[in-house]
């Protein structure tokens, strides 16, 4: 309340209220004059005399920083004359208002900005408001779907489960995510990712849904583009390898689950590498391209055409009964290509050698089924092409694999196809060391096992490389061991017979052991017992000068050799090695368990520490694991490992015994 008084207004009165709206400031004040109080605002004195002057109510709206907070506040003013001398100045702080104003405009703003559709709706479903995106994406016009149900969109792609398990989602936690198909107002449908939200009132009954949503066409279409490459041959269009094998895989299911037959025929071009050498590369595609095409057309809707590399291709006959449907399609093939192709004005000429692996017939697995049908086109290789060869086991056992694996061996080490497995050696739960056990990567034959390739490798010469190929690998990998801290751990490597005798392995062994900087003494070489009996002197000898440097010895699949045990004590070993024959009956059989208790008692006699290898059960695990001087390998522990996943297995180790 304020008094005129001469030209000026004196402060009478406030209330509480004002106290507050001043933070205090006007506390003071009664007796001020407004001149002294309102000297950096004259506006508001302005106001007051007029509205003494003029006797008339003024409403107005300031906006000004409080000196105290240094925030800026919006206040309404309203200036009242009460006769004959007073002036009453009611002030309203709307600051609050004010920034829930700025608030909604700033979501309007967003809600019509936003490049997600926005659809709300009533607690029926029925909606109440669009934005701008959501008729972009879907047609419509927010007149057009006022008061409709979101269902005008469905695509009718999805099943009633979908739509239940989204209001189950909706009712129990208040929201639903994910991945829809819709229709737009031209009928097309479309991919979209949405996300609904239940919105309630403060009693918790439900006031509206808001969905939000965007087109993934485009991502969808992007992954569908990825996918297909990766499943596809670029070049003709067919599927890869991979898809090639998925596609085989489900043709022997469905033949398994029908009790029908399946089929692969393995086709290569004659000739096409002398077209691809002399006329290039650009017809050599053109050719191939044209290739597929006539394959393609030679079998039946369902069935399969792939191209698996260069000039190979394979198909996959789905669920035949009888076997001239088969010879049927390859007498097609041959006829379509006996026609001359037309490519770049060259007239050429290729024909296909087949070879036909049946399902269940020649295998139960798409490796074997593919790898049998190989086979059998090498024998319509070299029966002269443009021809057809069923598999049959006797070709199988013929075929020199001898030939083919030593061509493959050498390629081996030129495309770094081998690869250390681990296996962990334990004694008294803790792992104490491995054994590295060599495998084969092969690109079409997949993981060959040593049992196969390494005769082969024996016969050719070619044992030395691989040999030598694993002493590198194991030093590697023991220096690696070492840089983590397994300092205590070792590997054992096995040695073939002839050049351990011939001491070949002593100077390059020595030379990585050198180059990685490894303690010898973690290294322990396998020898079969047979092998050191070959040749006792050169073994005894070859063995001391390791021996020199700190290398280990063990025996291999002891007791299933000829060794006298009066040159046994001769060698500088330190382990024995049980083999697997003698403990796969363990404990059942009596037999076997006098052989393995007579080699450990040996071993204890001896000095030796003996390695159970094989173990694969509990009742085997604790058939040894009493005996002190027994360490244990088998699958009950552990199958041999890649390198990376051994070092998982050793923190692990590590872990359950701390």
């Amino acid at each position: 309340t304020w008094v005129r008084k001469g030209n000026d207004f004196i402060l009478k009165s406030c209330n509480d209220a004002a106290y507050e709206i001043t933070f205090g400031k006007i506390k003071d004040k009664i007796g001020s004059r407004a001149s002294n109080l309102f000297s950096s605002q004259p506006q508001i004195q302005k106001n007051m005399e007029k509205c003494f002057r003029e006797k008339t109510e003024i409403i107005t709206e300031e906006l000004y920083t409080m000196i105290t907070t240094g925030n800026t506040h919006s206040y309404i003013w309203s200036y009242s004359h009460i006769p004959p001398d007073i002036v009453i100045i009611h002030t309203e702080d709307i600051s609050e208002r004010e920034k829930l104003k700025e608030e909604l405009s700033i979501a309007v703003k967003i809600f019509e900005s936003t490049i997600e559709g926005i659809a709300v709706t009533d607690p029926e479903g029925n909606i109440i408001t669009v934005n701008p995106a959501f008729t972009q994406i879907t047609g419509y016009e927010k007149k057009e779907v006022m008061g409709k149900n979101p269902r005008l969109l469905k695509s009718d792609r999805h099943d009633p489960e979908f739509y239940k398990e989204m209001w189950d989602s909706l009712n129990e936690k208040g929201s639903w995510e994910g991945e829809i198909w819709n229709r737009r107002k031209n009928r097309d449908t479309y991919p979209e990712w949405l996300a609904i939200n239940v919105i309630k009132d403060s009693d918790g009954n439900i006031k509206n849904y808001i969905s939000v949503f965007k087109d993934i066409s485009e991502r969808k279409l992007s992954e569908e583009t990825i996918k297909y490459k990766s499943y596809h041959d670029p070049l003709t269009g067919l599927p890869n390898r991979e898809l090639f094998l998925d596609r085989l895989e489900q043709a022997i299911s469905r033949s398994n689950r029908e009790k029908t037959r399946s089929a692969v025929i393995f086709v290569d071009l004659d000739r096409f590498k002398i077209i691809n050498d002399s006329l290039g590369h650009f017809v050599g595609d053109l050719l191939l391209k044209e290739s597929a095409r006539r394959l393609t057309a030679c079998i039946r809707d369902g069935d399969t055409a792939s191209r698996i590399n260069g000039d190979e291709f394979a198909l996959v006959l789905f669920n035949f009964t009888d076997i001239n449907d088969v010879v049927k399609i390859c007498t097609r093939i041959t006829e379509s290509f006996s026609i001359p192709f037309e490519i770049e004005e060259n007239e050429l000429y290729i024909t296909p050698s087949m070879g036909i692996s049946i399902y269940p017939e020649d295998g139960d697995e798409a490796s074997v089924l593919f790898r049998n049908s190989d086979i059998a086109m090498n024998h319509s290789k070299t029966a002269g092409g443009n021809t057809y060869r069923f598999f049959s086991e006797d070709m199988n056992m013929n075929i020199d694999i001898k030939m083919k694996l030593e061509l493959s061996l050498r390629r081996a080490f030129e495309f770094n196809q081998f690869e250390l497995y681990f296996q962990p050696i334990i004694q008294s739960k803790k792992i104490n060391g491995m054994e590295a056990l060599i495998r084969w990567n092969h690109p079409d034959l997949g993981i060959i096992p040593p049992s196969t390739f390494i005769p082969v490798a024996e016969e050719t010469g070619l044992i030395v490389q691989i040999n030598e190929w694993v002493m590198k690998e194991a030093c590697s990998k023991l220096h690696e061991l070492e840089k983590i801290g397994c300092s205590d751990l070792y590997i054992s490597i096995n040695v073939t017979s002839h050049q351990f005798v011939q001491k070949r392995v002593v100077e390059p062994l020595c030379s990585y052991i050198k180059l990685y900087n490894v303690n010898p003494e973690r290294l322990i070489i396998e020898l079969t017992e047979n092998s050191l009996m070959e040749n006792i002197e050169y073994s005894i000898s070859t063995m001391k000068e390791l021996r020199a440097k700190g290398i280990r010895f063990s025996i291999d699949d002891f007791g299933t050799g000829y060794s006298s045990l009066s040159y046994l004590k001769k060698f500088p070993l330190d382990n024995l090695k049980i083999d697997r024959s003698f403990i796969v009956d363990i404990p059942g059989d009596g037999d076997s368990n006098s052989i393995a208790r007579t080699i450990m008692a040996l071993a204890k006699g001896l000095n030796f520490k003996v390695i159970a290898e094989g173990v694969e059960t509990e009742e085997q695990f604790l058939f040894f694991d009493d005996e002190e001087n027994c360490m244990i390998q088998g699958f009950y522990y552990s199958r041999p490992l890649p390198f990376n996943e051994l070092l998982k297995y050793i923190d692990l180790n590590n872990e359950e015994n701390n």
